[in-house]
């Protein structure tokens, strides 16, 4: 009986491994502009604190200079619980006390790759997620592995209760199998497999041990036409308060699942159940990362792993991944909550009353990096009777700087009441900005304004 259950399942491995690679059509990599990695709604790109220097001025001119330190922060903390953000989360603006309907989840949708959410009973699947921002580090030093849960579909994990918070989902705990000669985890069903099963339990979903690595490359073809990533370098990440760089040692940006203890797929893992909520790390900026720069993690799924034999390296593991924004660095830096793009406010400007007043204003605005390909500026102003219109800037220098008058004909949406305005200015790129107000033989001018309360420009 128990022959006949072994090529059984050899039979079935052969069989399913077969068909996944017939699914790729012979590339072990699924084109990750095909791949959906999604988000609850409600989770705004959101600003994260930093370590550094502030400057706090004292009486008579004096003034006192405060190191201040920056704990971690954890892109999918629980909101429905105090300190889920915060603390060891996102800055004021986007914690539990000021945003209690913020809603953060990493759901990878298996049905975009190539398997097409054909879980095969007995099948391993690996987890690698490599930070691609520089600077930017893992940050805790508990975490062993990595949970996830499986659903059908987004809304039972983004709900919200009946006030519009968060409801609370949490992951819930399956079945696993432990084998009575190898002692690693298989695939069964308790009652049919019986004999073969030493230990059966229950837990959450996890992608069993996990290392941390300082070092992350990519080949896109290797000498047998394959894509394939290497980790190297094994380090621990750094927990607990930062005010300095973090130390060689804990510079780790990739973390990878042992293929001894990956996750098997079960039985019960079957019925077209493809929406993978995976718990993302715990990270951490080191103070060099500019402020304003995007955090950006790659989420990569490893199946059908070689670990022995002639040449494992020689046949990549077939993976599936995709990449998101977790962050902006740091917290003085502003996004706007709706559009999520970098956002300033200029509260006092002039149109329309140059011929007859004599006044006019000027804007400069600034790119703080390079400036991306796609650079744009949407303009959002508002007049004293309400009236709101818009003009997006498609043509934009590293330094751009217009008289309002001459950009007025671009604004759309309403006919504007000539005199005072405020300005919003959103870009997708990090800037600063200055205006001005000038009659021509004097000017007066101001730096721009964060578009959140107390914060300065982005």
């Amino acid at each position: 009986m128990k022959a006949k259950k072994v090529l059984s399942l050899a039979l079935a491995a052969i069989f399913a491994f077969a068909a996944i690679a017939g699914a790729a059509d012979d590339y072990n990599r699924t084109d990750p502009a095909n791949v959906s990695c999604t988000n609850c709604p409600k989770c705004p790109l959101a600003n994260i604190p930093c370590p550094g220097t502030v400057t706090i001025p004292g009486p008579q001119g004096t003034s006192t200079t405060v190191t201040e330190s920056a704990f971690p922060f954890d892109f999918d903390g629980t909101p429905a619980v105090a300190g889920g953000f915060g603390a060891y989360g996102y800055c004021a603006g986007y914690n539990q006390a000021d945003d209690p309907t913020r809603n953060c989840k990493f759901i990878f949708d298996l049905c975009s790759c190539d398997q097409a959410c054909q879980l095969v009973p007995g099948q391993r699947m690996g987890i690698q997620i490599y930070i691609k921002t520089a600077g930017v580090y893992f940050a805790d030093p508990t975490m062993t592995t990595v949970n996830f849960g499986i659903w059908q579909d987004v809304n039972s994990l983004c709900a919200n209760t009946a006030d519009k918070e968060p409801a609370v989902t949490v992951m819930q705990p399956a079945p696993y199998y432990i084998g009575a000669t190898s002692g690693n985890r298989i695939s069964g069903d308790f009652a049919i497999d019986k004999e073969e099963i030493a230990e059966t339990g229950s837990e959450i979903r996890n992608f069993g041990l996990i290392k941390y690595y300082r070092t992350f490359s990519e080949t896109l073809y290797n000498s047998k036409g394959k894509f394939e990533s290497a980790v190297s370098n094994e380090g621990l990440p750094l927990g607990g308060a930062l005010t300095t760089s973090v130390p060689v040692a804990n510079r780790v940006v990739a973390l990878q699942s042992e293929y001894e203890t990956d996750y098997v797929i079960t039985k019960n893992d079957a019925g077209g159940q493809c929406k993978l909520w995976i718990d993302i790390p715990a990270m951490r900026v080191d103070p060099s990362v500019p402020k304003g720069t995007v955090i950006q993690i790659q989420v990569r799924l490893l199946f059908n792993r070689l670990v022995s034999g002639v040449c494992p390296e020689c046949e990549p593991p077939d993976v599936c991944d995709c990449t998101i924004d977790v962050g902006v660095v740091c917290c003085d830096v502003t996004v706007d909550p709706t559009t999520g793009e970098f956002c300033m406010y200029f509260p006092y400007m002039v149109q329309g009353i140059e011929l007859s007043a004599g006044w006019a204003s000027g804007l400069a605005i600034t790119s703080r990096n390079t400036l991306p390909d796609d650079a744009r500026l949407t303009f959002t102003m508002t007049d004293s009777a309400g009236n709101v219109a818009t003009y997006i800037n498609n043509d934009v220098n590293k330094i751009w700087t217009s008289m309002v008058e001459n950009i007025m004909p671009n604004f759309t949406g309403a006919t504007l009441v000539p005199g005072a305005v405020s300005l919003k200015v959103s870009s997708n790129y990090s800037m600063d900005g200055y205006s001005f107000l000038t009659n021509g033989t004097g000017m007066v001018g101001t730096l721009a304004r964060g578009c959140n309360a107390n914060q300065c420009a982005p």
